[in-house]
């Protein structure tokens, strides 16, 4: 897989979560782990409908209450972020996943006040960033996200003391002590191999990238390391998070969490950074499962979704990640092609 990024245990000095910390936002990012939005008044899409009709014989009144449904439906039902300060209260009221997320973050209540030791902290609005958020229990937890109704929820460690009460705790002894092990998969790291967006934009033809990395990291997860909870979210936007909460990943420390990122990183370099892949000469068992994997998806993207080898341009952005200087020369499009 081309990068990854494990999340930190715990916030930042200065307050804002580490970069890629997962953020649970309200109903434009839509909850995965409870109830959703009623669909009854939504207008039926074009296509669904029809496989609808092809599926099943419809009946008079079905043709009907579909018809009269479309036609009742406003003309733009675009999502309009002002609506958002009205939206909430209602979300955090009627749709929010309290009891399976309480259930998540207690893991059964062994130990005991793992959730109540837990740091949230809340992004309202006008950015307004508020940390060391802390919970007694689920109707605690209720009474305070329908009250602040928060933009964003971060989810951070397991303390050894109510993140609350910090204030009271010498600093020496408030230590974050367990978080589940994170991992970020964005589309923005695979634009130098994706022709058809760039940055946080998302279609069909490079959606299968996120596919590819989702079956490499979770088998990696489970086979090579032996983890079995895996929670995968699509974060909304421009990628999916890992969350792997077995009670040995989340009790890994710093070293131990990068060491996991480590192993499973082939490409190296970063933003500022000329990115490489960094491929021993004797291929690793792990990315030997990885490539029969890529190789089910392999010619689909590159030749048919991306073209890549349509044009200098894109065969040089992608040959320049390749690191050897033995293979490079080659390549190069300022040598002889009859050389090859």
């Amino acid at each position: 897989m081309k990068s990854v990024r494990v999340k930190e245990a715990q916030m930042t000095e200065s307050g804002r979560p580490h970069e890629g910390d997962l953020r649970l936002s309200g109903p434009p990012s839509g909850q995965g782990a409870g109830g959703g939005a009623r669909t009854r008044d939504r207008k039926v899409p074009a296509d669904l409908r029809a496989e609808l009709l092809a599926t099943m014989p419809p009946t008079p009144r079905f043709c009907k209450v579909v018809k009269k449904r479309e036609e009742n439906m406003p003309a733009d039902t675009s999502y309009d972020p002002n609506s958002l300060p009205d939206l909430l209260p209602l979300y955090y009221k009627r749709l929010f996943p309290y009891g399976p997320y309480y259930r998540w973050m207690n893991y059964g209540g062994v130990p005991k006040h793992y959730f109540s030791n837990r740091e949230f902290s809340f992004t309202l609005k006008d950015d307004v960033y508020i940390r060391y958020q802390s919970f007694s229990d689920q109707q605690d937890f209720e009474k305070e996200l329908q009250k602040k109704c928060p933009y964003k929820i971060d989810i951070g460690a397991v303390y050894s003391h109510r993140p609350k009460d910090h204030k009271t705790v010498k600093s020496t002894a408030f230590i974050a002590q367990e978080k589940e092990l994170v991992f970020d998969i964005d589309m923005t790291d695979y634009d130098d191999v994706r022709f058809c967006c760039s940055g946080a934009d998302i279609c069909s033809k490079c959606w299968p990238l996120m596919v590819m990395a989702v079956k490499i990291l979770d088998r990696a997860l489970r086979d090579d390391f032996g983890f079995e909870h895996l929670l995968w979210v699509y974060s909304g936007r421009r990628g999916i998070h890992c969350w792997v909460c077995d009670e040995t990943a989340r009790s890994l420390s710093s070293q131990g969490r990068s060491a996991v990122a480590e192993y499973l990183q082939v490409v190296k370099g970063g933003e500022n950074l000329v990115r490489k892949a960094a491929l021993p000469d004797k291929i690793h068992p792990s990315i030997r499962h990885s490539l029969q994997i890529i190789d089910k998806y392999f010619l689909e993207y590159a030749v048919k979704n991306q073209d890549l080898l349509e044009c200098e341009d894109k065969w040089n952005k992608v040959i320049n990640i390749i690191p050897s200087d033995n293979i490079l020369p080659l390549y190069s499009v300022e040598r002889d092609y009859d050389l090859l």
